[in-house]
Formats: structure tokens, C-alpha cells, sequence
């Protein structure tokens, strides 16, 4: 696997997650479990730990969730319970080492009803302290979240804290300012699943000669496909048989799950990608297919995958096309205790066929 691959994941304080544990990834992963128990958030941990050197990735899973981010009180949500004051921290191992983001607010002071100063809630020197404070604060309740702090760390590289942070922008269109580490350069290996086929996707993976890769997987949904090819306006067309190419809009949302999906892991190769709801635009009788696409397309491109599922014929899926392939996969049953805390429980294929015969709703 390469080298950035995760091999553990921990989360402190994000989003609906007080504290969570990951160990033992593989290159598929599949998170299970009730409603509201995390499991999209941790596809947002890996993306935001992967990507942490740039605090603009707050605005991308934002947008991921169909919201943008407006203003200051909009950051709360990324904390758990909305305590920003804590801040929240993502932390995972690679093949090549560990990487570690925490993320503390950045407060504006105000003076007479005016935005005086802006304050971190870092230590910092007494020297940087006074720098920034330009006024007195009469009360806690004089203080507003002005933006967020970004200290990350990653072993791989020099043994030192870098620091990056995103703070509300005086004018202008665009709500918040970000200023980025000048010392600290790096490639991001990470993807999520868009809602819809890009067609410079699969034209890349015409250009490359992929073209009986598209058609065989397109055909386990539609026997019908003969061939594929970009059109007008980079509308992908394919050939059923009919007189002319059709585009492939018209023949329903699971073949275009499954060419999004197909391309996307093609042009993420030798990187991460994330799927929420992976059963989404799949009829119950394509699932079977789409694992077989799935894993075998992340070998061939070599992509570590982190998706999650609501539905149990997922899973019933997974374990026919499965086989001989169960070191590639992992499934992680996540469960929230008592003390609001989360557990992942790591499922072999044999203890998830158990769990299965017995009748557990992964619904409920």
C-alpha cells in the first residue's frame, strides 16, 4: 500500500465525536452502525487530517453536507456539544510515520462594541500576548470566535509545529482568510466521491486505454453496453445497441453510480477516497457487482478506501463477493456508550456472517 495509507485514525472532540479509536485499517474500509454514531464524520476526520496544513478543508466538508460557512458561529459545529473552547484533535498513523492536528478557536476582543484585536487561546510568550491584547476584556462574554488556529505536526517530515489558521475576513466576498504555513509544503492524497460523474474522469481513463474496464463494469448493470465515448459538451455516450449513441443520463442513476464511483477510484490511484453511503442509486441487486467493481478496481489502482453504509444488504453484498479477498477489507461496527464516547469494533468477515445469521439490524 502506499506509503500515506492510514493504519490507525483517533478523534477528540469533533463534530459528534467526544473521543474514538481506530486501529488496524486495511485498504477497504466499511463503518457500520446506528444513526448519529460518527460514521461520516470520520470520513471528514481522515479528509481534514490528510489535509490539514490548509484550513480552507473546514469549507469543503461543509460543502460536502450541502452548507457553506457564512460566519464566525458557523465553526462551532465542527466541535462536539458546540465547545469551541476546547478545540478538537485528529491524530493517525501512516506507513511513514504519524501525523497530528489540533484545532483551537481565535477570539476577537471587543472595545466599545468594536473589534479591537484578535486573541488566540494559544500559550504563546508574554511578548506576543501583548502584542495582540489592545484592550481589557470586562467578562468572558466580551469574547467571540473569530476564526480558527490549525498546530499540526507530521513525523515524516521536520520534528517541529507548524501553525495555519483561518480567521473572518473583514470585506470582501469570501467570509473567512486563511494564511497557510509558508514552511510547510505538501501533496494531499485524498478524494471524496462527488455527487455526480466527472467526464474528465472517464475521459482520462479513455486517453489511457481503460476503455474494456468502463464497459465490462457498465455491463453488469446494463448487458447491453457495447462501447463507450465522450460526446458533445463532454456528455459521456454510450452504445447499446440503437442506431446512435445514447447519452448515458438516460439509462438511470445505477449505471452513473457506478461510472462515478469506477472513475473516481481510477483517477485516485495510489490515493484515499471517501464514500458516504456507498448504496446510494443501487438497487438491492447490483450490490453484489458494485463490491466486485469496488475491490477489484482498489487493487488494480492501488486506492485505500473509507465508506460508510446504512443498509444491511451492503454487507450481505460484501460477503458473497468477498471470497478469498477478506485481508483487504475491513468492517468497523461503531457504537456510542454511555459516557458519550464512541467504540469502533472491528468485524472479521467470519464474526460479521455471525452477527448477520443473527439477525442484527445495523439500521436501528
Amino acid at each position: 500500500m502506499a506509503k500515506h495509507f492510514y493504519e490507525t485514525l483517533k478523534i477528540e472532540n469533533f463534530r459528534g465525536i467526544k473521543s474514538l479509536e481506530i486501529d488496524d485499517l486495511a485498504r477497504i474500509n466499511l463503518f457500520v452502525g446506528r444513526n448519529n454514531c460518527g460514521k461520516t464524520s470520520v470520513l471528514e476526520s481522515a479528509f481534514l487530517l490528510t489535509g490539514m496544513s490548509n484550513p480552507t478543508v473546514l469549507s469543503m466538508i461543509e460543502n460536502w453536507r450541502g452548507l457553506l460557512l457564512n460566519e464566525s458561529s458557523d465553526l462551532k459545529n465542527f466541535f462536539y456539544n458546540q465547545k469551541y473552547t476546547e478545540g478538537f484533535r485528529l491524530s493517525g498513523r501512516q506507513r511513514t510515520g504519524s501525523r497530528e492536528l489540533n484545532v483551537v478557536p481565535i477570539y476577537g476582543t471587543f472595545n466599545n462594541g468594536q473589534l479591537s484585536s484578535v486573541r488566540s487561546n494559544s500559550p504563546g510568550t508574554s511578548r506576543e500576548r501583548d502584542a495582540i491584547q489592545t484592550g481589557v476584556l470586562s467578562s468572558a462574554t466580551d469574547q467571540s470566535l473569530n476564526g480558527l488556529k490549525f498546530r499540526f505536526t507530521n513525523s515524516a517530515k521536520e520534528n517541529r509545529q507548524y501553525e495555519a489558521t483561518m480567521s473572518l475576513a473583514k470585506s470582501g466576498d469570501n467570509p473567512f482568510n486563511s494564511q497557510l504555513d509558508k514552511d510547510y509544503k505538501e501533496t494531499t492524497h485524498i478524494w471524496f466521491l462527488g455527487q455526480s460523474y466527472g467526464p474528465n474522469m472517464v475521459d482520462r481513463m479513455l486517453n489511457e486505454k481503460r476503455k474494456d474496464v468502463l464497459v465490462s463494469s457498465l455491463q453488469s448493470i446494463e448487458p447491453k453496453v457495447r462501447d463507450i465515448r465522450i460526446g458533445l459538451n463532454g456528455i459521456v455516450m454510450v452504445d447499446i445497441g440503437m442506431d446512435n449513441f445514447l447519452p448515458i443520463n438516460h439509462l438511470g442513476d445505477g449505471i452513473l453510480c457506478i461510472l462515478n464511483i469506477l472513475s473516481t477510484i481510477y483517477w485516485a490511484r495510489n490515493e484515499i477516497l471517501l464514500i458516504d453511503e456507498i448504496e446510494n442509486g443501487f438497487h438491492v441487486s447490483s450490490i453484489k457487482y458494485l463490491w466486485e467493481m469496488v475491490l477489484e478496481s482498489s487493487k488494480q489502482n492501488n486506492t485505500q478506501i473509507f465508506m460508510t453504509t446504512h443498509s444491511s444488504d451492503v454487507i450481505k453484498g460484501l460477503r458473497i463477493a468477498l471470497q478469498d479477498k477478506s485481508d483487504s477489507v475491513a468492517c468497523f461496527w461503531l457504537s456510542k456508550l454511555d459516557d458519550d464516547k464512541i467504540k469502533a469494533y472491528r468485524y472479521s468477515l467470519e464474526r460479521l456472517e455471525k452477527a448477520l445469521d443473527a439477525g442484527i439490524d445495523i439500521r436501528q
